[in-house]
């Protein structure tokens, strides 16, 4: 009898530990799901329709993806899906370069050109994220949308979590072009069947996510001589234009770290091109007349060199295009659509370059672990800290306005300090490669301003509303055209922080065809131009609020923060000469309206616009305590435009919590008595645990 006891204990626990084992793998499994379905090509989620007559009942679809008896057609809606893909990249990617412009340019390509796609990129484009919202189901190739005009969603290759065998193929209006199958064939065997003898192997799939230390997995030009020694001898068929693609992940929970890259690539930081990847681009420009380069790209990349690369003919920024946004990438490069995009943000030449990235790092207090009662409930994260001593100047935000007050010759901004890509002291034009929302079109526009802006001001609220003509040239081609507003608050010394340039808001065209215009309204809240000033005293007990300084505000149009920065600029009377070559081109003044705002007499502040919230709330402080002085005033240093070089920001490493902070840190423990339960809750934690009363 004991023997028995002791071998149903001994297979209880064997079922116990096998069951603990693949509850665990269960889990890990299902956390990394998309990345399981994208290396094997499998599909772990199936959708199947169980429509009892009701699906509608809620929610009336369109007509244009309904049978003619009212039922769904999915055929039709996944054609709607693939049709707002495209215009949503034909319309959101940026183009950054264009040659010398008029008969120089480069893009648009004529249909039928015959073309080599260069960069294992080219072969596998990112077409989304890793993690948060990866890509899910069929995606149609670059190669597909480039040269083809029908995608078999059948096929797993093109699919990034399966087949779809429900599927029928679809057609589309691809760019026409004749690609370089030399070239396809042999980025599919580096990708798919790499030799030993290679540095891969790549495997690279639609949907990339970063880990470092980073490694593109470009292949080196002895990796494709070791697949075909004779690749060569097919650009000259396929020779009218070399299109490289260069890619670099994203996804949510996936920062590129500072030096994040692996060794013996050719560069310092993940954002930086590879030797492999500046060999390809200058394999493309010893072979062909046109070299196009597509940034397949969420986060900015130092480019500068492409831009100052004479024979890197085109720049072409399409991000990650989604299942079907190659589509409207084929639509740019063949003339179909003319970009209209403009840079979400500024292309510094050095990612280093961001004041922000002194203190982006991994840092842990150096309190002992006995500090911290709830460490070990919180995975360590409670003693984990990052100091943010850039401030506001995160961004365009600091480049535009240290580039603002090297001109008025203000707060040491053209110290040395920060200085990471300049050859002396900092000089913008050394420093970025492309400003906040710049693009470039395939037509010339013109915009100006259109009288006074119609202006209100009522008791918490205060807002403008602009006129801009926009005309497409005479001589341009169809095409849409983007509108920025941008706006300057007036600016004291030693005063609140503001940013010299800010976006106020912006609006697009329709497409306007060679010669017509369009007149749009842009509403401006002047909230956006408001300045939070923490030490306000509100009279009430509480300190903070939103304030507008009296003084002259100025408002302008451009391709741009920079160049609505240089209209600003212009209006105020600087032009190169007179600045002794501080400004990189003269701005138009055409393209401002200054207002002077006279509040309440000379040197008040408007504390009352902007006092109240939307909701109707009143404004104060309420995260003291998120910065590090609230505990130790003076301890942190946050970068001012009053002393640039003094408070350019410094790594605060190994501080020291103190026993304040942690207190706020460990938290308290609060019992709440109710009729039937009692409940023990931790102010900062999620756990709650429950008893009998």
């Amino acid at each position: 009898m004991i023997e028995k006891i002791r071998l149903w204990r001994g297979l209880v626990l064997v079922f116990a530990v096998l069951l603990s084992i693949a509850i665990t793998a269960a889990i890990v499994l299902e956390s990394f799901r998309s990345q399981i379905d994208n290396f094997l090509g499998t599909r772990s989620e199936v959708i199947e329709s169980t429509d009892d007559g009701t699906l509608y009942s809620a929610f009336t679809p369109p007509e244009d993806v309904l049978n003619e008896d009212g039922s769904g057609n999915s055929q039709k809606l996944i054609q709607k899906f693939i049709d707002y893909g495209r215009r949503q990249t034909s319309g959101g990617a940026v183009l950054l370069k264009n040659g010398g412009g008029g008969a120089d340019e480069a893009l648009p390509l004529a249909s039928g050109s015959s073309v080599t796609l260069l960069g294992l990129r080219s072969h596998v484009m990112i077409h989304g994220a890793g993690q948060g919202m990866p890509i899910r189901g069929p995606v149609i190739t670059l190669e597909e949308a480039l040269g083809e005009s029908r995608t078999d969603f059948n096929d797993p290759a093109n699919s990034a979590s399966g087949t779809f065998t429900t599927l029928t193929d679809y057609d589309f209006e691809g760019a026409g072009f004749k690609l370089n199958p030399t070239m396809i064939e042999n980025y599919d065997t580096l990708n798919e069947t790499c030799q030993q003898t290679l540095t891969g192997p790549w495997r690279l799939t639609s949907s990339g996510f970063y880990s470092g230390p980073y490694d593109p997995k470009e292949p080196s030009i002895a990796d494709i001589e070791a697949v075909d020694p004779d690749y060569e001898s097919s650009f000259g068929e396929y020779g009218d234009a070399a299109i490289v693609v260069i890619g670099r992940p994203g996804g949510e929970n996936r920062d590129y770290e500072r030096g994040g890259v692996a060794e013996g690539l050719g560069a310092e930081e993940p954002l930086e091109l590879t030797t492999n990847e500046r060999d390809i681009i200058d394999k493309a420009a010893e072979h062909f007349e046109k070299v196009i380069v597509l940034l397949n790209c969420t986060s900015p990349m130092e480019i500068g060199e492409l831009k100052d690369n004479d024979k890197v003919d085109s720049v072409l920024w399409v991000g990650h295009p989604g299942n079907y946004g190659t589509l409207g990438i084929a639509d740019i490069l063949c003339g179909r659509v003319s970009p209209s995009g403009s840079l979400y943000d500024i292309y510094a030449e050095k990612g280093m370059s961001h004041p922000a990235m002194v203190n982006f790092g991994d840092y842990t207090l150096a309190n002992p672990e006995s500090d911290y009662t709830r460490q070990a409930s919180n995975g360590g994260n409670n003693a984990k800290y990052v100091i943010e001593a850039e401030g506001i100047y995160v961004g365009y935000r600091y480049y535009e306005t240290r580039y603002n007050d090297i001109i008025e010759g203000r707060g040491n901004a053209d110290s040395a300090a920060g200085a990471v890509a300049s050859s002396g002291n900092w000089n913008y034009t050394e420093e970025v490669a492309y400003g906040f929302g710049y693009g470039m079109s395939y037509s010339d526009f013109t915009q100006e301003l259109v009288g006074r802006p119609e202006i209100e001001h009522g008791a918490h609220d205060f807002t403008m509303t602009f006129t801009v003509r926009v005309t497409n040239s005479d001589t341009g081609v169809p095409a849409a055209c983007n509108v920025q507003l941008y706006g300057q608050a007036p600016y004291k010394q030693n005063g609140v922080e503001k940013s010299a340039i800010q976006l106020l808001a912006y609006d697009k065209t329709d497409v306007l065809d060679p010669g017509d215009s369009e007149t749009l309204t842009i509403k401006v809240d002047l909230q956006n131009l408001a300045s939070y000033d923490s030490t306000h005293d509100n009279g009430d007990g509480t300190k903070g609020t939103y304030i507008l300084d009296e003084g002259d505000y100025y408002f302008a149009i451009g391709n741009g923060a920079h160049d609505a920065l240089n209209n600003i600029l212009a209006a105020q009377g600087k032009t190169v000469s007179n600045t002794s070559g501080k400004m990189d081109y003269d701005g138009d003044a055409s393209k401002t309206f200054e207002y002077a705002y006279d509040y309440a007499g000379s040197g008040a502040v408007d504390d009352t616009t902007f006092s109240v919230s939307k909701a109707g709330v009143k404004v104060s402080n309420h995260l003291e305590y998120a910065d590090w002085n609230y505990f130790e005033p003076g301890k942190v240093t946050y970068l001012s435009r009053s002393n640039w070089s003094g408070t350019y920001p410094v790594e605060y490493t190994n501080m020291t919590a103190t026993d304040e902070m942690l207190d706020q840190i460990n938290g308290k423990l609060y019992t709440i008595k109710t009729a039937t339960i009692l409940r023990t809750y931790c102010s900062t934690g999620t756990t709650a645990y429950i008893s009998p009363k």
